[in-house]
């Protein structure tokens, strides 16, 4: 049995394809209800850069061990790891097209995690993750010091409006270099604006190349101003970082004790591998600082609707953190935390429809079942429709914020409760051995941000203002326009 086509006939040679990718960018979830309405298994559906086979989330765990299935095989051949396209609403590119913006210069960031992938894994699964215990203190200071610039540090002031997206930006882009860099890094205010540019003028230089014909582009490149800026973001990033970089690599050439941050991680891990620095650092920043704000600002946009939500939580951190202090450990504790950011992620995830880490090639023909194959050359994604089934969720599109601690009366649920664990039911960071390697440390970050927000501030949301969600193709983005008044709070100074 074949798999049936939700995005209907699309003619001879595909010449309705054009069609087929616009409803496919428009209304994507109307299409995957279709197709499961078409066969509960799994259907095709033409995207925007090609066509994929949905699978429901109950192939989950096949998928998962399926060694046919290639999920670094997918990311060298779409070239842009798809998390990257969350930050562009209006980015629809053909396969062809994302495989050579990869190799034009300047964006050789979107290129890295497909080209050195287990470089980029081995970074944060054995370096990253195992220095998150000595992190805690210096990113809550710098959060703070970002908040008391960008919100405020006058206890006297009221209510004021504060545009949350280009706030929240600072803010995360400051905390991370402190973690992957060091002090004199984040600090370096050109180096920040650089981390928090570049991203959003690469894509908007690849969208405006889409609208040339691929033959041009190899010229092209050169002359468009937008990708003249893309690339001067990226060699002045070099400029600023290669004194560093030269100086690290003759420490560690000597046998010098080095900080242990990224430029001395991704030294001692290569391992002789030649690789840009530059590029490496920037594509932790394309991966990582435009999701986490993302998602981020998702969770105040939540909080901002339920106050008495806002209390329990500032009661849990001045419980726990009064206690334990500002450590890993302690942040492990918060429950409640826990519970309401997962709980945002699981109604806005970064992909609303297919979990993003949960994409591959096939390599070979592939027999599911008696009745269902996959066939060789096939994408193949897996739905994460489980995050809004009733089945799995009572009442599931209503924010509970309690969810996940109610859960984890259950035995079965109880490990999978806190917010970086991933399952079948919950794939806001993907599923198995391909979830997000990051996430352990985009769980202490955001717990860390929450903190210093939940107990130094109030904010709510102005009069008569509906927080959007824009959607695009599987993608699903906060609303980047969206303001928030805000307000220091009295005699909060402990944190």
């Amino acid at each position: 049995m074949s798999f049936p086509n939700a995005s209907g006939d699309q003619g001879l040679f595909g010449i309705f394809s054009a069609k087929a990718r616009t409803a496919f960018i428009t209304d994507c979830a109307a299409l995957v209800k279709r197709g499961f309405s078409m066969n509960k298994n799994g259907f095709r559906l033409r995207t925007d850069f090609e066509e994929v086979i949905v699978l429901s989330p109950h192939f989950a765990e096949v998928i998962r061990s399926e060694e046919r299935l290639s999920a670094g095989k997918y990311t060298e051949t779409v070239r842009i790891y798809q998390l990257f396209l969350t930050t562009c609403r209006s980015l629809h590119l053909s396969r062809d097209r994302l495989e050579l913006m990869g190799s034009i210069p300047g964006f050789e960031p979107f290129a890295f995690a497909g080209t050195h992938r287990k470089l980029m894994h081995d970074v944060i699964t054995s370096r990253l993750n195992r220095a998150l215990p000595k992190m805690s203190e210096f990113v809550s200071i710098e959060a703070s010091e970002v908040l008391e610039t960008s919100w405020t540090d006058n206890e006297v002031q009221d209510f004021h409006k504060v545009h949350l997206y280009q706030t929240a930006l600072p803010l995360i882009a400051q905390a991370s270099i402190r973690a992957f860099l060091g002090t004199e890094l984040c600090r370096n205010q050109r180096w920040v604006e650089i981390n928090t540019q570049y991203t959003i003028v690469a894509l908007g230089a690849v969208n405006a190349l889409r609208r040339w014909p691929r033959a041009l582009l190899p010229i092209v490149h050169w002359f468009h101003p937008q990708v003249k800026q893309t690339r001067a973001l990226l060699n002045e990033a070099r400029n600023i970082l290669r004194p560093t970089h030269e100086k690290r690599a003759r420490e560690l050439a000597a046998g010098k004790e080095a900080p242990s941050d990224a430029l001395t991680w991704f030294e001692e891990l290569a391992k002789g591998q030649p690789y840009d620095p530059t590029v490496a650092q920037m594509t932790f920043t394309v991966a990582s600082i435009h999701a986490t704000t993302d998602l981020l600002c998702q969770v105040l946009l939540d909080l901002a609707k339920y106050p008495d939500i806002v209390e329990a939580l500032r009661a849990e951190l001045v419980d726990v953190l009064g206690k334990s202090g500002w450590q890993q450990s302690s942040f492990g504790q918060l429950r409640l935390m826990d519970s309401v950011m997962k709980e945002s992620q699981r109604l806005k995830p970064i992909s609303q429809v297919v979990s993003v880490f949960n994409k591959r090639v096939a390599m070979d023909d592939i027999k599911l079942d008696e009745n269902l194959q996959i066939p060789k050359g096939a994408y193949v994604v897996v739905s994460a429709n489980n995050m809004r089934d009733p089945a799995v969720y009572p009442d599931p599109d209503t924010f509970d914020a309690y969810r996940f601690i109610k859960r984890a009366e259950y035995p079965e649920y109880a490990k999978l409760s806190s917010f970086s664990n991933v399952s079948v039911d919950h794939t806001g960071f993907g599923f198995g051995k391909h979830a997000c390697p990051g996430r352990i440390y985009v769980t202490l970050e955001l717990k860390i941000l929450l903190a210093q927000i939940i107990l130094k501030y109030d904010w709510k949301l102005p009069d008569g203002y509906e927080a959007r969600i824009f959607r695009n193709g599987f993608d699903s983005v906060t609303d980047m326009m969206a303001e928030i008044l805000v307000r220091r709070r009295v005699g909060e100074k402990w944190c």
